[in-house]
C-alpha cells in the first residue's frame, strides 16, 4: 500500500513538473510570438523592432533559442523583401534562409528538445518559404514542411487561421505537381475553418 501510495505521488508530482515546464516555455516565446506577428502584419519598422527585440531576448533552454533562432530568420526575409537596393534584398535573403535551416537542423538533433517547439519551427520555416520567389529554390522544401507538419501528432493543437494557411498552401503545391486529388482535399478542409479566408489566400496566390 506505501509502495503504491509513493508510486501515484511520483507520478502527480512528474505531470505537474511537466506542465509547469510546458506552461513556462509558452509565457517565455509569447513575446517573440507577438513581435513577430505584428511584423508579419505591418511590415516596414516593425520588422526591424522585431529583430531588435528577439537580438536581445533571453533564453534558458537551447531549444528555446533555436526557435527565437528561426522567428530570427524569417524576420531578415521579411527585411529582404522591404529593402530597396538588390545587395540588401540578397544580403538579407540569405542570412534569413542560412539562419533558418540552420536552426532547424540543430533543433531536430537536439536530444531534448520540446517536441511542440519543434513543430513551430518547421511550420514557421513553411510559411516563410512559400513567400520567397521560386527562383531560388525554398518550393519544394516549403512543400515538404508543410507535409511534415501536418502529419506530427501535434498538429491537432495548432490553432485555426494556421492550419488554413498551410491547408491552402499545401493544396497550392498538390496543384503544381499534379495532385488535383489531393489539392481539393486540402482545401475542403480549410474552407471548413473559413471559406472567405482561404478563397482570399488560393486566389491572391494564384494571381
Amino acid at each position: 500500500m506505501i509502495n503504491k501510495f509513493k508510486v501515484i505521488t511520483i507520478l502527480i508530482f512528474a505531470i505537474i513538473i511537466a506542465n509547469m515546464s510546458f506552461a513556462s516555455i509558452e509565457k517565455n516565446i509569447d513575446p517573440v510570438k507577438n513581435n513577430y506577428k505584428t511584423a508579419l502584419v505591418n511590415g516596414g519598422d516593425s520588422i526591424d523592432d522585431a529583430i531588435d527585440f528577439i537580438e536581445n531576448f533571453p533564453v534558458n533552454t537551447e531549444d528555446l533559442k533555436l526557435v527565437v533562432d528561426m522567428y530570427h530568420g524569417s524576420l531578415l526575409t521579411m527585411k529582404a523583401r522591404d529593402s530597396w537596393m538588390p545587395w540588401n534584398k540578397l544580403y538579407y535573403l540569405n542570412q534569413g534562409i542560412d539562419l533558418m535551416d540552420d536552426s532547424l537542423e540543430k533543433l531536430e538533433n537536439l536530444k531534448d528538445h520540446n517536441p511542440a517547439l519543434l513543430l513551430e519551427s518547421i511550420i514557421t520555416r513553411a510559411l516563410t518559404n512559400v513567400k520567397i520567389p521560386s527562383i531560388f529554390n525554398r518550393s519544394k522544401l516549403a512543400s515538404f514542411d508543410l507535409n511534415r507538419a501536418m502529419s506530427n501528432k501535434n498538429f491537432i493543437h495548432v490553432d485555426n487561421e494556421t492550419k488554413l494557411k498551410i491547408y491552402v498552401y499545401a493544396a497550392l503545391y498538390a496543384e503544381k505537381d499534379n495532385e488535383a486529388v489531393t489539392a481539393k482535399q486540402y482545401l475542403e478542409k480549410a474552407k471548413q475553418i473559413n471559406k472567405s479566408l482561404t478563397e482570399s489566400i488560393y486566389n491572391d496566390r494564384k494571381k
